[in-house]
């Protein structure tokens, strides 16, 4: 969020889990932006939205979930991450989806899952409880396609 100003004319700078917990993604790009020599690239794998919000309350709840777990600041579809990125001058020239590579059926995952509530009954009261909150939000997520982990390459143009 604020690089010193001796780092400068970069042809490529990455950002692998960790745009999501930026908590100003304007700024983040700006700042990246900054950085970045004309035809310079930025790299990004992270989690993205799949649409901007749906309405029942299950997708609101674990997405709430997710966020307060895992301290995320910067969450949003990749639509809207490539409108923010854009307005820095950063436009997007690839994107993949990296989702299949995560593992969705581990049996941890299933366990954690659903004896959450029961084998830790304050674990929204600790930072450790927040953090297996956050990681089971995120998992639900990828299994019910709220998110996508995804490979993002932007070059700047101006």
């Amino acid at each position: 969020q604020n690089l010193p100003d001796h780092i400068q004319d970069i042809d490529l700078a990455y950002s692998i889990e960790a745009f999501v917990h930026s908590p100003d993604a304007s700024v983040y790009f700006e700042q990246v932006s900054r950085v970045l020599d004309k035809n310079g690239h930025l790299i990004l794998i992270d989690d993205f939205l799949t649409t901007p919000t749906l309405e029942t309350q299950a997708y609101k709840n674990t997405i709430a979930d997710f966020k307060k777990g895992w301290h995320l600041g910067s969450l949003y579809t990749i639509d809207e991450v490539s409108e923010i990125a854009t307005s820095s001058g950063l436009q997007l020239m690839k994107q993949q989806n990296l989702t299949n590579w995560h593992p969705k059926n581990r049996i941890r995952d299933h366990i954690l899952h659903w004896s959450l509530p029961f084998c830790f009954p304050s674990y929204k009261q600790s930072t450790y409880g927040l953090s297996l909150v956050g990681g089971d939000a995120r998992w639900v997520s990828l299994r019910k396609n709220w998110i996508n982990y995804q490979l993002l390459v932007f070059e700047k143009r101006r």
